[in-house]
């Protein structure tokens, strides 16, 4: 599979990276710069201040998991924990995609809750997510992953980070498989950063493109009219969806990111079907079935299980499956 990405990209990469260089090498930006007067610091203070928030979904989250904190919410009994239930509930449904994959399997969409640090926690220790897959998406050498990060990565305000979680049914059971997010640029609402990660297994089953595809809409919904990312040189499937982009290397912050334009074109998804859904979704507007409920629900529920890390706790790449290999763990 890569070696086919690899051959598709080659070409088309070195005439962008020698275009891209050249344009660094001019004064223009600095130029540009200069003539741009700086907003005064007070200004700027003021519109973050006066922006509207993208989506609420944070607050229902936050309540939910502050009734959690109170003993009595384990009672069998908790009228107020069911109505937060409820209203969390409501709020995350309308954000939600049920999609069928080219090779059959159903996969479910959810905005991404605190409970999902356990998942990706599982998902690294047990190696389903490599060490190659994370140096891909980090853009340098991942051996470990610190619990604060999955906390971060897990727990996010739903308005300049939106980050979704991926489903898939496996023998009647929903198990994480991927995860995809964008961080808009508060100096600049008009751009964001994106980044996804799929389990290794999973792979070329299009996972990541309908991810992709379900960020663009919801970002350009949210006033964001380019996508952006540093992407790994190895990173031939990237540097693939790139050329089909047609994305052009923008030189920020000492690195280069690729960047494309906000919707993708609806021909990145062949099926209408799945393309209509997740389009439903990313404008916050899904009817879920009552089976799809039901996951979601469960998926709710599983919230009192969720602790905050340890700051020091560190996640090591593959660690269970390397323990059963080696018993003393060398």
């Amino acid at each position: 599979m890569h070696g086919y990405y690899r051959e598709k990209v080659k070409s088309w990469l070195h005439s962008v990276l020698d275009t891209a260089e050249e344009q660094h090498e001019t004064p223009v930006k600095e130029e540009v710069q200069s003539s741009v007067p700086e907003k005064p610091a007070e200004e700027e203070k003021h519109v973050e201040k006066e922006r509207k928030k993208n989506t609420e979904l944070q607050r229902p989250v936050q309540e939910y998991m502050e009734c959690l904190k109170d003993d009595s919410s384990l009672l069998a009994v908790h009228p107020e924990l069911d109505r937060l239930e409820k209203a969390l509930l409501d709020a995350l449904e309308p954000y939600c995609v049920t999609a069928t994959l080219p090779c059959g399997s159903r996969i479910f969409i959810r905005p991404i809750l605190p409970i999902d640090k356990i998942v990706m926690k599982d998902l690294i220790e047990t190696g389903e997510i490599s060490q190659h897959s994370l140096s891909l998406r980090f853009n340098s050498v991942i051996m470990k992953v610190m619990d604060s990060s999955l906390d971060y990565f897990c727990n996010v305000n739903f308005d300049s980070h939106f980050a979704i979680a991926v489903l898939i049914e496996e023998g009647g059971i929903w198990k994480g498989v991927a995860s995809g997010r964008f961080i808009q640029d508060t100096s600049n609402p008009e751009e964001a950063e994106w980044a996804a990660i799929v389990v290794d297994s999973r792979h070329g089953h299009k996972i990541g493109s309908y991810v992709l595809y379900y960020l663009s809409v919801l970002a350009h919904r949210f006033g964001i009219d380019k996508l952006m990312a540093v992407v790994h040189p190895d990173n031939f499937c990237v540097l693939h969806w790139m050329k089909k982009l047609s994305a052009t290397r923008l030189f920020k912050e000492e690195c280069y990111y690729w960047v494309f334009d906000t919707p993708i074109e609806k021909s990145w998804i062949a099926s209408e079907e799945v393309r209509n859904a997740l389009e439903v979704g990313a404008n916050g507007k899904t009817e879920l079935s009552e089976e799809m409920r039901s996951v979601l629900v469960s998926n709710i529920r599983e919230l009192k299980n969720y602790q905050k890390s340890e700051m020091h706790h560190e996640s090591f790449i593959g660690s269970r499956r390397d323990m059963s290999v080696h018993p003393e763990g060398k």
